[in-house]
């Protein structure tokens, strides 16, 4: 598997023993393990020399959420790639997979959420745009400058997890209308709901999706 995706045969001996452990401990096929881990590789351009941080990064993550190795490797599918277009670094993503699998989300809508989010934050539609412009007013409130995190109409690559932290803000600022309705407008019907999820409290916990997902 690992030399179909080109990888040398000296990546392959360095890499396998770390890429074994995680399939151990996550009662995973080997060939399984490998494919997860090489995609997540290659999606945030990895050296492979770092494969151990990357399976301890998967590992860790299924630890502390309900998400397993499978899970992540089923959401990063489809997440990964506009993830590292945004500037997302593979901590962060799998930390918001993570996140996502604590509200009880399937690894397929959690790949595709954050997906849909990313693409629209890439590229939003005029409407998305509108809202954006309107969201912007929460960054004078709160004495953040915008330009640190948006790029004229749009959120400046690196900063997706920076912009994630002020949602709340926001939301305390609109009626829950006007929140689902504008981030509808920017993530797309399921993207607008992750971002909800990120914003609102959990009953039992007091911490918020995104409280969450920073711990993971």
């Amino acid at each position: 598997e690992l030399a179909e995706k080109g990888w040398s045969p000296n990546q392959i001996l360095t890499s396998t023993p770390r890429i074994m452990d995680l399939a151990s401990v996550s009662n995973m096929g080997l060939k399984e393990t490998a494919e997860i881990t090489a995609a997540a590789l290659n999606a945030f351009q990895i050296d492979a020399s770092r494969t151990g941080e990357v399976t301890d990064i998967l590992q860790s993550s299924a630890n502390k959420s309900s998400a397993n190795i499978a899970y992540m490797g089923e959401s990063l599918r489809t997440a990964s790639g506009f993830a590292h277009l945004m500037g997302m670094s593979l901590t962060d993503t799998v930390a918001l997979i993570g996140a996502m699998s604590q509200s009880g989300q399937k690894a397929s809508d959690s790949g595709y959420a954050l997906s849909t989010m990313f693409q629209r934050l890439i590229n939003p539609t005029m409407r998305g745009t509108a809202s954006l412009v309107a969201i912007q007013d929460i960054f004078d409130v709160t004495g953040r400058k915008k330009s640190d995190f948006f790029d004229h109409k749009t959120i400046r690559k690196g900063k997706v997890m920076a912009f994630l932290k002020v949602v709340e803000e926001y939301r305390r600022k609109v009626t829950p209308e006007r929140f689902g309705s504008n981030f509808a407008r920017i993530a797309g019907a399921k993207g607008g709901r992750l971002l909800q999820m990120f914003a609102y409290k959990d009953m039992g916990t007091g911490k918020t999706g995104l409280d969450e997902a920073v711990k993971l």
